[in-house]
Parts: C-alpha cells; structure tokens; sequence
C-alpha cells in the first residue's frame, strides 16, 4: 500500500498510532537505556494556555506569546514546531499575533505541522516533527493550544525513536499535558496500557493508492470527488460513491481576468454541495490525463483551512484497475454539508507580493508551464516570457511517463527541483498561467517534499503579463 507524508495542512486519528487503550493486565516496563532528562515545568515564561515544560533542549508547551519566543530564542531554541492548523492560528482571538512572521523575525524556523481540526495524525507527519528536531539538534519549542497534542506528540517520538517503552513514554507525557489522568479520573480506575505490535490504520497522506482506498471507500467519513471537467464522462463511469465536481467551477472572472479562484464564501459553497464538510477525508481524482484538475481541488481545499484532502494516485485508471467503477449515483445525504468560511493564510501569493519579492529579492520563482511558454517563443498571452529570475520546472516532469495522473517518486522530484535550483531554503512562489499547472508543483514541495515556505502566484501569468510596468525576461 501507498502513503504518502499528510500535512499541513493538518489530521484525525491519534499521533501515538501504536497505542491501544484497554483495562489489560499490565505489561512489565523493561530497563530503558534511553532514559534523559525527566520534564521540568517552566514558571517564568507566559503561555495563552496550559503550561510551558523543557525536558533537555526542547520546550513543550501551550500557546507561547510573542515575549515567550523572544525569550526562548534567547535560550538558543532554534526552531518553533506547531502542531496547530492554519483555521487555528489565524484566529486572532486565540492568537492575538502573527507567529509564523515573529518566528522568523527572531531567525527561528518555523514548522507547522498542523495536527488538530482538519489535519492528520500519521507516523509521516510524526517523522516530520523528528526531522525538524533533529536539524536542530532538540533546540525547538513544540507547542499546541494547551499542551495536550505536544505532549502526546511527545510520548510517540520517545516510544518509536528513543527505545522507551511505551510505559516509561507514557510517564514522561504524564508528566506534562498528555490527557490520560482525566481518563482515570472520569473512570475511577486506572487505565493500562500495552503495545498490540498490529498496525493501526492512519489517515493517508496526500496521495493514496486504489488498494486503500478498496478498503476504504464505504467508511462514513470519506467524500470521494470526481472532478473531470465532462459531467458525461461521469455518467458512464465513476468511482463508487464519488461526488461529481468539475474542478473548472471553483475559479471564474475576477477584476475582467479570467480563470481565478472563486471567493472563499463561493468555494465553500461548491464544496457543500459535493457534500464536503471541514471534518471529512477527502479523496479527489480525474482521469490519467488530467491530475491538474485534481491538484488544484485539493488545493482549494487548503485555501480553506481542510488538509484533510489527498489525490488517488493514477485517478480513474487505477480505480478501474481495483473493481471500483460503477455508473450509480450516491445516496442523497441526509442533511445538507456546512462548509465554514476561512482563508488559509499561508498558501497563495498575490500580485503585490510577487512584486515586493521582486524588490527585495531572495525569493526564488518557480514556472511550472512548458518551456516554451516560459521562454516567450509560444505567442499565447499578452506579453510572453516569465518573471524575471524564474527557473521553469513544467509540471509533466512530476508526473510518470505512462500515465500522468501518477507521480514520481520523492527522490525524482526532489532531484529535478534541486537542479533547477530549488532548494527548501529559500522561499519560493511557484507560478504558471492561471495557477492550475502550479498547484501540482505547490502540493510536491510541501506535502511531499515538505519544503517550509512556498506560495501559489494565483494570478499567474494571466494577471502579470497585463501589467506593462512589471518587467518580462524571455
């Protein structure tokens, strides 16, 4: 079976996917020749909630304020790891600041990792979290709203990295915010916990295989979507239980410029009439010619704070290759989806920030359009050529040569980004005509490639090439 790393985005099952709850006889803890430090509460620091602990290097806390990361900086923290979603950050009731932005102010980097509301808890996502500690040697500050999620996150990475057994993890996590004591009081006994050596069954990354999705195309919280452009393509075959939404109506004229995203109110509309709401898995497919329309649903979907979203790696092909195709239409839902309005902050690019990161330099500009178009020798747009300092990186190069709705490995991609230049330390605004090809570009660097900062130029080079004043390099 395929998975492949879940995000930000955001996450639904728990993070410590080897635990099993059960009141079982106990399972006697083995000596442990990876025992450090033991958590020590932090009092002089403010968080928003729960408490701040450092156990070692690393800090585990609630929500920091902005005095608190000045003043872990100070202390040689050298990263912040949040484990909270973008819908989450960005209320400004909960967060009254920009901590992406104060984070790198103070030169930390930032990770996010956004286990929580719309997210998944994957043992993918729980290596991202260990590879950012490990760059920086444990200097980090892993935070959460309370620190309930830290310290669970926490638990896991001292059961599978640091030989721990699962009963001493588990009393390093007790010692913070791990919610296992309000178990027990509710209870009134104590709970016991042991290893089944089973795997667990976790959400599945951004891309899933036909296999996975056999098993698990009935289950109550899966919204599958068709999104070919051809309603009649749908008719005469489709995925069991897909939803048919041609990706082309989330985008429409804006300002006499054709083909961009619609308003997050619309969007969210279109999405709750497929019957998608925030808590749902959401599998998306075309057919082998079209992962594009694939690509830029799942990132609509992130615009709108749900993470929760991957692609059937080969679409319609490998689902007929599973015995998945059928030509009946789902029931009718019992009552309609509600698709709460928000914007995800951290995805797009616009206009003014293409041009700020002209000015300022240091951004690196990705064309995901063929060569041609890249170099101005094919006349299609207004002006022709691409952003001055741009590598051209078309989106074809991603996908197999058989079929385009697969993609290459990790290695290939990363491989073809970083000869073109691409590297994760850089920020970067990928870009193409109308934000369509970029999309697939956007999804490989951060959800496969898990690079920090990149941006999706949705006006591409629709918008740009209208600006006579914005310089063309061809």
């Amino acid at each position: 079976m395929r998975l492949r790393s879940a995000s930000a985005p955001g996450l639904a099952a728990l993070a410590v996917t080897a635990i099993c709850l059960a009141t079982c006889p106990t399972v006697a803890a083995t000596e442990s020749t990876a025992a450090g430090p033991a958590p020590a509460e932090i009092l002089d620091l403010e968080v928003l909630g729960g408490s701040l602990w450092q156990v070692g290097d690393t800090y585990i806390s609630g929500q920091p304020t902005e005095a608190t990361l000045e003043a872990l900086a100070g202390r040689g923290v050298k990263a912040v790891i949040c484990l909270r979603s973008a819908r989450e950050m960005a209320d400004r009731k909960a967060v009254p600041f920009e901590e992406r932005a104060k984070a790198r102010a103070l030169g930390l980097e930032y990770v996010q990792v956004g286990l929580g509301p719309y997210g998944s808890y994957t043992p993918e996502s729980l290596a991202v979290i260990r590879e950012a500690m490990e760059r920086h040697d444990g200097r980090v500050l892993m935070h959460c709203t309370v620190g309930g999620r830290a310290s669970t996150v926490w638990t896991a990475l001292r059961t599978k990295y640091d030989g721990l057994t699962l009963e001493e993890a588990l009393a390093e996590g007790r010692e913070m915010g791990l919610w296992v004591d309000s178990i027990e009081q509710l209870l009134g006994e104590k709970i016991e916990y042991r290893r089944t050596g089973a795997p667990s069954v976790p959400n599945p990354g951004w891309l899933v295989d036909a296999e996975w999705l056999r098993d698990a195309i009935d289950g109550r919280n899966l919204r599958l979507l068709d999104v070919r452009p051809g309603y009649a393509q749908y008719f005469e075959g489709h995925v069991r239980n897909a939803t048919h939404l041609d990706a082309h109506a989330l985008r429409g004229p804006l300002n006499n410029i054709p083909a961009q995203f619609r308003s997050h109110e619309r969007m969210a509309e279109i999405f709750a009439q497929a019957n998608v709401g925030p808590g749902n898995r959401v599998i998306v497919y075309a057919d082998g010619n079209d992962i594009l329309s694939s690509s830029m649903a799942v990132y609509a979907l992130e615009k709108l704070g749900h993470l929760n979203a991957s692609i059937l790696d080969g679409g319609l092909k490998a689902a007929a290759g599973a015995d998945l195709l059928t030509q009946a239409f789902p029931a009718a839902p019992r009552k309609p989806a509600e698709f709460a309005v928000f914007e995800n902050p951290a995805c797009a690019a616009t206009l003014a920030d293409v041009e700020a990161a002209l000015k300022d330099g240091g951004v690196r500009f990705v064309d995901a359009r063929p060569r041609e178009q890249y170099d101005g020798t094919s006349k299609v747009w207004q002006r022709n050529g691409h952003i001055p300092g741009a590598v051209n990186v078309h989106w074809k190069r991603l996908t197999g040569d058989a079929d385009a709705h697969t993609l290459r490995s990790a290695g290939q991609m990363r491989e073809i980004f970083e000869q073109a230049g691409v590297t994760p330390d850089r920020p970067v605004i990928v870009y193409c005509g109308t934000g369509r090809e970029a999309s697939l570009l956007y999804l490989a660097l951060t959800r496969e490639l898990r690079y920090p900062d990149v941006r999706l130029y949705e006006g591409g080079w629709t918008e740009y090439s209208t600006r006579a004043d914005l310089p063309v390099e061809n």
